[in-house]
């Protein structure tokens, strides 16, 4: 009784204010109308979150790509062998959860062929091998279909999709300088790590105001 308890407390806490339907509708209009520069951005950073929200379910240690090499013999091919070190679910929330807006699911399987491709190719040309095969695969659980469509395409991210990323607040703001300072203020009682988005420390003040100071701009009564 009491861990359901917990549990109810828990749901309600995050709950009540993201249900609000005045917060949510002036969250939902105001990304809306975001330029189409900082609407990409959103869409690209929500897909991003979503993607990192998968794996972070998976284990850190399971195989998500490899690569497998083989060099020609006399007529033939030796068998496919892996080739240096697996991509693992870790390494793939590593690069998702990087600063850089472009660590989306498929550039970061891009990125680790590219390096793990150009290893193969300077072994083989230090040791005088001119002739050989990759093939980077993907194992068949962390292939793009088995995702969310919402993890791998931002073209389908929608205003109430960057809503339901923004909430848990766990992932520095996407947008340079912040979010437009409404949004934030409509985030902020609905988000659950606040300070992460630049929130009030007292209601209705601006975004990094502290009780005694003065916001910028003009004197706090």
């Amino acid at each position: 009784m009491r861990m359901m308890v917990a549990m109810m407390a828990a749901v309600l806490s995050v709950g009540c204010s993201i249900v609000d339907p005045g917060d949510r509708e002036d969250l939902f209009d105001q990304l809306s109308s975001l330029p189409p520069d900082s609407r990409n951005i959103m869409q690209l950073w929500a897909c991003n979150r979503n993607a990192a929200e998968w794996f972070r379910k998976r284990d850190p240690n399971d195989t998500v790509a490899r690569l497998y090499c083989r060099t020609p013999v006399g007529d033939d091919w030796t068998t496919w062998d892996q080739y240096g070190e697996s991509m693992l679910v870790k390494h793939m929330l590593h690069c998702l959860r990087a600063e850089s807006i472009d660590g989306q699911y498929r550039s970061c399987i891009e990125a680790y062929k590219r390096i793990m491709m150009g290893d193969a190719a300077k072994e083989a040309a230090e040791a005088g091998v001119d002739k050989y095969e990759c093939d980077f695969v993907v194992e068949d659980a962390y292939q793009s279909h088995r995702l969310p469509q919402n993890a791998v395409d931002p073209e389908t991210i929608t205003p109430d999709d960057m809503i339901d990323a923004m909430i848990p607040a766990d992932m520095p703001p996407p947008l340079p300088g912040g979010l437009p300072g409404g949004i934030v203020l409509k985030l902020c009682p609905l988000a659950q790590h606040p300070e992460t988005w630049g929130c009030p420390d007292t209601p209705g003040g601006p975004p990094g105001h502290s009780p005694g100071e003065n916001p910028p701009g003009g004197d706090y009564p």
